[in-house]
């Protein structure tokens, strides 16, 4: 007898749900690009520069664990943040050998053009829902994040590997 292929679980069928009301987003999201747009950031340039704000200055090898990316990495990526003004490498006054990382104005206004544009753009997508709707949605989310964030990662991801 041979093995029946195995139906896939009810929160199988969500999470492939999900996964493409994610993807349609995505492409609702993309059809209504606005200002910000055309900053052109990589993941990992946004990801330094939104630590940076949210952390405060950070040495090298503090803001590569924070980001799990390899120092070398770190120092090509801040290398391209400082050249585009967007962060300065200042001495560290706790240790005069020592360069510290700090969001320079250019980053702050960066990631206040790319927040305005993603408020903007979520705002249209959202716009023609009720508001009970959008009060759902954003409790859904919320509750789904921090579900995920309380629970201990799945697979532990290698040391330097990239997000």
């Amino acid at each position: 007898m041979a093995n029946k292929p195995k139906r896939p679980g009810r929160l199988e069928r969500q999470a492939a749900q999900l996964l493409a009301l994610v993807m349609r987003m995505e492409k609702a999201l993309d059809r209504h690009q606005g200002d910000g747009d055309d900053l052109a950031l990589s993941r990992a340039e946004f990801a330094a520069l939104t630590t940076l704000a949210a952390a405060g200055p950070l040495r090298a090898k503090g803001l590569a664990a924070q980001l799990e990316l390899s120092p070398s990495r770190v120092t090509r990526l801040c290398d391209e943040l400082v050249g585009r003004g967007w962060i300065e490498r200042k001495p560290d006054p706790d240790d005069r050998r020592a360069i510290r990382l700090e969001l320079a104005p250019g980053g702050i206004e960066v990631l206040q053009q790319i927040e305005r544009a993603g408020v903007q753009r979520i705002q249209r997508l959202l716009e023609p829902m009720k508001a009970g709707q959008r009060k759902a949605l954003v409790d859904a989310v919320a509750g789904a994040v921090e579900a995920h964030e309380g629970a201990a990662p799945t697979t532990p991801r290698k040391k330097g590997s990239r997000r």
